[in-house]
């Protein structure tokens, strides 16, 4: 049945995947060969090859993968009639991060596909179609603000949004090498430095002053 060939399909593929998953966590893209995910998968090398090309294929899937579940997440919000403020957003992208991070190990393999950008052309095409991806979420988000007036019209939601992006990989960056950042202390961070809770974060520092010192401002 065609239906039963489809489901056997994508187990293989899903058995190859996360065979290099673990593989990649494990040991590290560079010292991972293909052979080891073909040991790991208990597949035939032609099996695996079948699906996938090499390395750089497998670890763009699986970050691919990520970058899915984050976009899940976040397009739903801004396609709402009433999509909430920044810093209610961008927490709601970095806990999807740590529930990834928490099931899939993402962040250490996020660094990797970065380094590998370096050297790779395909993995650096795939790395700039995610930024870009990512930065068109924001300069969504951004754009609706501003349409409410909470940004001055003058002011570019393309360039704040390519500031915004750069907090996904830092963020991944800091949850792969320490253990003190979670998603709760970079949105404190955030209201700390003026970026969430309402129209009055965006407006201009004067207009702000202005504001606290009428009693009659909402607040």
């Amino acid at each position: 049945m065609p239906r039963v060939s489809e489901e056997h399909l994508e187990a293989r593929r899903r058995q190859i995947l996360e065979a290099a998953r673990r593989c990649f966590v494990l040991n590290g893209f560079h010292a991972t060969s293909m052979q080891d995910v073909i040991d790991a998968a208990g597949l035939s090398t032609g099996a695996v090859y079948r699906y996938f090309s090499g390395k750089d294929e497998l670890i763009t899937t699986i970050a691919g993968e990520g970058l899915g579940q984050l976009a899940a997440a976040i397009e739903p919000v801004l396609a709402a009639e009433d999509p909430p403020p920044l810093d209610e957003v961008l927490a709601l992208v970095l806990e999807r991060i740590e529930r990834i991070q928490a099931e899939r190990q993402l962040a250490g393999l996020a660094v990797q596909v970065w380094a590998e950008a370096l050297r790779s052309p395909v993995m650096r095409e795939w790395f700039r179609d995610s930024i870009r991806r990512v930065r068109g979420w924001f300069e969504d988000l951004l754009a609706i603000h501003q349409a409410r007036g909470a940004i001055q019209p003058g002011e570019s939601c393309r360039s704040a949004a390519q500031v915004l992006a750069t907090l996904v990989p830092g963020f991944l960056v800091q949850l792969a090498l320490l253990d003190d950042v979670d998603a709760e202390a970079f949105r404190d961070g955030l209201r700390t430095l003026g970026l969430g809770g309402g129209v009055r974060a965006w407006e201009a520092p004067a207009e702000r002053a202005a504001g606290a010192g009428d009693p009659g401002a909402a607040p």
